[in-house]
């Protein structure tokens, strides 16, 4: 069995628990034995009283790897001034610097020696209640509780020194190396396993961003739907307008050849009276002829106000042509007063004729008044 020889801490302070009264002055001072006490003398220090909780950590115990732990012996020196009676409260070990660990070792013992004197806690062979591994005892962190009451009015306490020893068993060869082994075989399965979290960073990584271009490509197929329904909407309209422009072309190409069936009606009827006037003229040259071309007159005369009525009504159904087909209408209206006018001089040559018979000498033939009379 090996150990550590005796260790001292080098971290030393003080905590106030739930019913402590005083706390210690110059706790530091444990962490060597040089004479020089952590103390509690103030006149308050009265029965039943207790200190503040002194812990005493990070010891360096230089436990070799592997090794076994057996034991751990704790050694206080403390005292309390004659006449004055204390007694260790709390005796602990903590594996973490704050939380007690095991068994208490204080046992309530009194004291009142006036001299300093060391007290032993644990063994070589005493766990303290626990189990313990290497590594929590080289930790910093592992370490010594300590509290001490009053038993008297106005005691006085003293601590110089709280240290440690640790008992173990050192691993065989074959031990250790095999410990070396697993300790490299873990180190392996911890690098391997940082590799592994390092790769699943990396992938969730690569997941996230084909997510993120996975999302961007939905956007903009969404972008372009919507703007391949705007297009279609605007073909739409588009082709709406086109019909809409072929309609008012029809509409317009109607009105157009209704207005063209006017003019040729309109050409027709005053080709129909230019007729009648060159047959009248015939007449006065020819006054025999007089009455077949009156005939033919009065006929085309009758034919051009049949016209006119039908043209009349042709501009009732075309509201856009109406003021257009009316002027047409005052225009032949014009023509037919002029062709009147002229009938009535053919008349009147008709009877200047007759007076010319007459004047001419005696009477005239009988086809002459055939003639006259027709006329």
């Amino acid at each position: 069995m090996a150990d550590t020889g005796v260790r001292y801490p080098a971290t030393v302070s003080t905590v106030k628990e739930t019913g402590d009264d005083n706390d210690w002055v110059s706790p530091a001072n444990v962490g060597a034995d040089d004479a020089l006490y952590a103390s509690i003398t103030a006149p308050t220090f009265d029965t039943p009283d207790t200190s503040y909780l002194l812990k005493a950590t990070n010891f360096s115990t230089g436990v070799p790897v592997g090794a076994i732990i057996d034991g751990i012996l704790v050694e206080i020196e403390r005292y309390c001034d004659s006449g004055e009676r204390c007694n260790d409260y709390d005796v602990c070990l903590t594996k973490d610097g704050s939380t007690r660990v095991g068994d208490d070792k204080s046992a309530g013992a009194i004291f009142n020696i006036g001299t300093p004197t060391i007290v032993s806690f644990g063994g070589a062979a005493d766990l303290w209640g626990a189990a313990w591994t290497r590594d929590e005892v080289v930790a910093a962190t592992f370490g010594v509780l300590y509290k001490m009451q009053a038993t008297d009015a106005n005691a006085d306490g003293y601590v110089d020194f709280i240290r440690v020893t640790v008992y173990y068993t050192e691993p065989s060869e074959t031990e250790a190396t095999a410990r070396l082994a697993a300790l490299a075989d873990l180190e392996a399965i911890k690098s391997a396993r940082i590799a592994a979290q390092a790769n699943l960073e990396a992938s969730n990584k690569t997941r996230l961003a084909g997510q993120s271009n996975l999302e961007a490509l939905s956007k903009a197929r969404i972008a372009g739907q919507s703007n391949l329904e705007a297009i279609i909407s605007a073909r739409i309209a588009a082709l709406a307008d086109l019909e809409k422009i072929i309609s008012a072309r029809l509409a317009g190409r109607a009105d157009f050849q209704e207005a063209a069936t006017e003019e040729m009606a309109r050409i027709a009827a005053q080709a129909s009276l230019e007729a009648v006037i060159s047959a009248r003229f015939a007449g006065l040259a020819n006054p025999e002829k007089l009455t077949g071309a009156r005939l033919a007159g009065t006929s085309s005369l009758e034919q051009f106000t049949s016209l006119r009525f039908a043209g009349q009504s042709n501009l009732e159904t075309s509201n856009k042509d109406r003021l257009a087909g009316m002027a047409n209408l005052e225009l032949l209206s014009m023509i037919r007063v002029a062709g009147q006018a002229n009938l009535e001089k053919l008349t009147g040559s008709r009877f200047a004729g007759r007076a010319t018979f007459e004047h001419l000498g005696g009477e005239p033939s009988t086809s002459q008044l055939a003639i006259l009379k027709a006329g």
